[in-house]
């Protein structure tokens, strides 16, 4: 796993990096992590798909067409929506939570202290992976101030306009709560059509790490 440099303070979030981070409501990090943490959370991921790293903690989610009763561990990997609650099963996935960097970077834009919320891992399984309707991460939480919470994705594979990387409307935080329908399935809902600026959307291309 890689290192933590000896002076994590000349790889900080920018002043122009934080001021952007407040005007469009995202920030990208190129290189959080490196290679070698990269490999061993898709190892980790792919050991707990399997069964070959036990699932004390992490709760799976396969695609909802998927019968879970039908399926053995060791043939669900490439059906598998998402992954939560796993950093107590695995170092890598952990660490990576953890990152020392990571954390000095949300010092500067949150203050210091917090706590992990939530850990997940989305998933796209090829031919059968669901959609990730419009939404914002607040919809889903129980929490008396959304903006104290920051969400951070970290790309373990390459993430392209061509295998559906993730698309945000900056500057969208600033209006607000949005309005959200609620779907079939009790766990998603959507924003409504006539609250998104879809002709502002901007697509995150990203590298692994």
């Amino acid at each position: 796993m890689d290192t933590i440099d000896r002076a994590p303070t000349a790889r900080l979030l920018s002043t122009e990096a934080i001021a952007s981070y407040r005007r469009d409501g995202y920030v990208v990090v190129p290189k959080l992590i490196g290679p070698t943490h990269v490999a061993a959370c898709i190892d980790a991921i792919s050991g707990l798909a399997s069964g070959r790293i036990p699932t004390r903690k992490t709760e799976i989610a396969l695609e909802p067409d998927v019968d879970a009763t039908e399926i053995q561990p060791e043939h669900r990997e490439n059906l598998i929506r998402k992954f939560a609650w796993f950093v107590e099963d695995s170092d890598a996935l952990r660490a990576a939570a953890m990152s020392r960097r990571l954390h000095l970077m949300l010092d500067q834009i949150l203050g210091q202290g917090r706590v992990l919320l939530q850990d997940m891992a989305l998933i796209k399984p090829p031919r059968i992976g669901g959609a990730k309707p419009w939404h914002q991460d607040a919809s889903y939480f129980r929490v008396s101030d959304p903006q104290l919470i920051i969400g951070v994705w970290i790309a373990l594979d390459a993430a392209s306009r061509d295998n559906g990387c993730m698309e945000v409307i900056p500057g969208s935080h600033l209006d607000g709560p949005a309005v959200h329908v609620p779907e079939e399935d009790v766990n998603q809902c959507t924003i409504r059509p006539d609250q998104l600026r879809l002709s502002d959307r901007v697509q995150l291309e990203l590298s692994p790490g």
